[in-house]
């Protein structure tokens, strides 16, 4: 068998050894026997390398020749398009291209001379009688003697297990072959004596998983480790400076970094939506004329600039504002149809064009999904803007108040600036209550405000269409542009399908929204038999959710580390995200984590279906499903039980509580486990006795207590008797950590969150069904449970709540938490 790689790096226009330039890498592949070995490399080293390069902020992309090579073509364009992708690594590397060069028993295509084209035979001084591969070598490494490439030779030993029927797939029996291939392994290891590496492997059976019969080999985990190795050392001696990690960043400099690399990775695959960003860019820089408004009445109308803008309420707002548009526009569209990639698009094209943009992806790191963090990083962009990079000072104004008035500041100057907040559906004090009154519209014409919001999340949609501000929907792909995304994607990777194979895969119904039609194509470039690849794009399913199953079947039965469908389970039921080292720990024998191997191997696997998002504080990296949709598949696949579902829940909310030592995380994700798996009694404990707890942010107790509430309602003039206020006792209220470990006393905390009542606290009852049973005379303390009659009686305080835990004006709602052990 004989088998070569060539990994050129280039760096796209920036000088050598810069940190932050754009670094790709090519892979030459040719595959004679389709064995599990030979694989290897595409599917471990060449991931693997990867994920190390984008560390250092370099980029690497695999160029596999099986690809984009049609069916009838001649063999000049064959040979071309194999020694052009080697002059390209030459000229991207100043001639010093990455090679790696895999040899076994096959010697490989021998062309006639007779047929290779005169200009190819001189301009790359083609030897008669010797192989493509060969040649490829010749050209890439030998007669340069280039130092960063390197090859590894098979032993022969395994020949002899190979079952009779498949010999002839690794080993050459032409004498002309064989002598030729021993004397090319020879001179390799005269001309590169410290680049040359010999491995041995096993034959362990034959995998038809594919449907096409493939060997399977063993014992490759020393050659895998030795072909990283090497390529690392080169990539670090060719790109001294890329030991500059990003981890060296400030926090701050962290998280915009990582919004700004989700723009770049979402803007990458933007096909088909030249409208929609031409409108978003129009408004952007402030041409509107063609724009739909939406008027407080909820009716969209045609703006001309100095005509009617919506409703006479909207014309008083906009003449109260002096301006005759918005500030603010809303894209909308059903899940999956591009909305992030094209609010990723625009700010990127804004940026390059020298506008001062502000771009949050929601989502993109644990704190993004607050409000406050996103106002807080528009105070911190528009103030450097304003003033420079240390003009920032420290202020006790709410983020909403800091907001408005930078807002109104920079009203007052020349300067101009674009705010686009992708998804904030997602915010986790939006997502129920739909509150929109926050975002900076209709404010300056200086600043523009974009957001995106799922067309499915009917509190926010309703809340935006009574802010009079313009509306752009996302409609499914047609065709042609169904066409462009799909070969954009595999020129991503440098692959590409036939026509044939393009037609197969367009017409497909369910083509249309991109994100099925993102995850057809990742499915079919891991595809590994190429010679079948047009049956099985017949074979896709035209619904996402059928899709999605089939790509969570195909990682399960790729998987060899036994631990898949465990890693699924658990970042189903983490919506927000696991950290990666939590995984490990859960996942672990009790004893021992999962090793780093093991989850190294899950995390690629999975890595096209997850994002990474750091926590600003911790730096940790915590694991999500990269769609909404990826999770519901898995719902519906592999925990279609509730009660495995509880489970899962249970595990997750037992390790929070009892091991995980990062009261940061503890405090974030310990409620939401406890909650699902049903065991409120300890989630009650946890607020109210476990130190711990003080970490929390009010929002969240309040959040999760309030969940734990009797529904009953309390109104003041009902006929309904039995109801009592909640009373404390002399001793109780004057403790601190009755109602949780808080540094104020219980008269005056919120006996449901603990949090502080204020002067608009409201008198906490209790309906008939919780109120304490007592004889005349006595009540019963709601701190302590004792009984209290005489004269301490008339002492007792009545317990408040909070105005967020009593909304109502004229009625009341039980104060009672009830739990599983109530």
């Amino acid at each position: 068998m004989y088998k070569k790689y060539k990994l050129g790096l280039c760096t796209n226009g920036v000088s050598h050894g810069t940190p932050d330039g754009s670094v790709f890498g090519r892979l030459n592949l040719r595959d004679g026997s389709g064995s599990y070995g030979d694989r290897l490399v595409e599917e471990k080293v060449f991931p693997a390398l990867r994920e190390w390069c984008e560390d250092y902020q370099l980029h690497l992309v695999e160029c596999d020749l099986r690809w984009g090579v049609p069916k009838d073509s001649t063999t000049g364009t064959t040979l071309i398009a194999c020694m052009e992708e080697i002059d390209r690594g030459y000229h991207d590397n100043d001639g010093e291209p990455f090679f790696l060069g895999m040899l076994g028993e096959r010697y490989g295509w021998i062309p006639d001379f007779e047929t290779i084209p005169e200009e190819i035979r001189s301009r790359y001084g083609w030897v008669p009688g010797v192989s493509v591969t060969h040649m490829e070598i010749l050209h890439g490494a030998y007669r340069q003697g280039n130092p960063s490439a390197v090859f590894f030779l098979r032993d022969p030993g395994y020949v002899s297990d190979l079952p009779s029927r498949y010999v002839n797939r690794f080993v050459d029996t032409s004498p002309l072959s064989v002598q030729q291939l021993q004397m090319l392994k020879e001179k390799l290891q005269e001309k590169f004596p410290t680049q040359v590496v010999k491995y041995s492997c096993q034959v362990v059976g034959v995998d038809a998983s594919t449907g096409r019969e493939k060997v399977q080999l063993s014992g490759l985990e020393e050659f895998s480790e030795k072909a990283l190795r090497f390529l690392k050392s080169a990539i670090r001696r060719r790109y001294c400076d890329c030991e500059r990690s990003v981890t060296a960043m400030t926090v701050e400099e962290q998280e915009s970094r990582l919004h700004q690399a989700v723009a770049e990775s979402k803007s990458r695959l933007v096909i088909g939506r030249d409208r929609e960003l031409t409108t978003l860019l129009e408004f952007a820089r402030g041409d509107i004329a063609s724009l739909q408004l939406w008027s407080s009445s909820g009716q969209t109308e045609g703006n001309t600039g100095g005509g009617d803008v919506g409703s006479q309420e909207g014309k008083d707002r906009e003449e109260d504002k002096g301006s005759n548009c918005p500030s603010l526009l809303w894209v909308q569209g059903a899940a999956g149809m591009g909305k992030s990639a094209v609010m990723a698009k625009t700010a990127r094209v804004l940026q390059q064009a020298g506008t001062h943009v502000m771009y949050h992806n929601v989502g993109c790191t644990v704190a993004s999904l607050s409000r406050d963090n996103v106002t807080t990083r528009v105070v911190s962009s528009l103030t450097i803007q304003l003033h420079g990079e240390e003009s920032q000072a420290a202020t006790d104004d709410l983020p909403t108040e800091h907001l408005k008035q930078i807002l109104e500041t920079y009203a007052l100057t020349n300067k101009y600036a674009v705010l686009i907040i992708d998804g904030i559906d997602e915010l986790t004090e939006s997502s129920v209550s739909g509150d929109v009154s926050w975002l900076p519209s209709l404010v300056s014409d200086n600043v523009r405000c974009i957001v995106s919001v799922r067309s499915s999340h009917l509190p926010i949609v309703t809340g935006l269409k009574h802010l009079n501000c313009h509306q752009v929907e996302l409609a499914a792909l047609d065709v042609d542009n169904c066409r462009l995304l799909a070969e954009h994607y595999f020129s991503v990777y440098n692959k590409k399908l036939d026509e044939d194979q393009l037609d197969h895969l367009t017409q497909h119904s369910g083509a249309t929204t991109p994100l099925w039609l993102t995850v057809a194509c990742e499915e079919l470039r891991v595809f590994g038999d190429f010679a079948t690849l047009t049956s099985h794009i017949a074979s896709l399913p035209p619904e996402l959710d059928r899709l999605l199953a089939g790509v969570l079947h195909r990682l399960l039965r790729e998987d060899d580390t036994g631990l898949m469908r465990q890693v699924l389970c658990v970042l189903y039921v983490c919506p927000a995200g696991c950290p990666e080292e939590h995984i490990r720990q859960v996942l672990g024998d009790g004893q021992m984590d999962m090793p780093l191997l093991t989850w190294v191997t899950l995390r690629r696997y999975l890595k096209p279906f997850t994002r990474m998002t750091s926590h600003p504080a911790t730096r940790t990296v915590r694991v999500q499903f990269f769609h909404d949709s990826m999770r519901q598949a898995v719902r519906h696949n592999i925990l279609p039980d509730s009660s495995d579902e509880k489970q899962w829940h249970h595990l997750l909310g037992d390790y929070y509580e009892r091991r995980c030592k990062d009261s940061a995380f503890l405090a974030e994700d310990l409620p939401i486990h406890l909650l699902a798996a049903g065991c409120t009694q300890r989630l009650l404990d946890f607020y109210r006795k476990d130190v711990r707890a003080m970490r929390v942010p009010a929002f969240y107790k309040r959040l999760y207590l309030n969940k734990l509430r009797c529904r009953e309602m309390i109104f003041p003039h009902s006929a309904v008797t039995g109801t009592k206020p909640l009373r404390l006792c002399l001793f109780c209220a004057h403790k601190t950590s009755v109602f949780g470990r808080a540094p104020w006393q219980a008269k005056d905390a919120c006996c449901v969150c603990g949090e502080l009542a204020g002067r608009m606290g409201k008198e906490a009852q209790l309906c008939r069904r919780h109120a304490p049973f007592t004889a005349p005379g006595v009540t019963q303390c709601g701190g302590c449970g004792h009984n209290v009659m005489g004269a301490m009686r008339e002492k007792m305080t009545t317990a408040v709540m909070c105005p967020f835990c009593n909304q109502g004006l004229a009625w009341s709602r039980c104060c009672q938490l009830v739990t599983d052990s109530s």
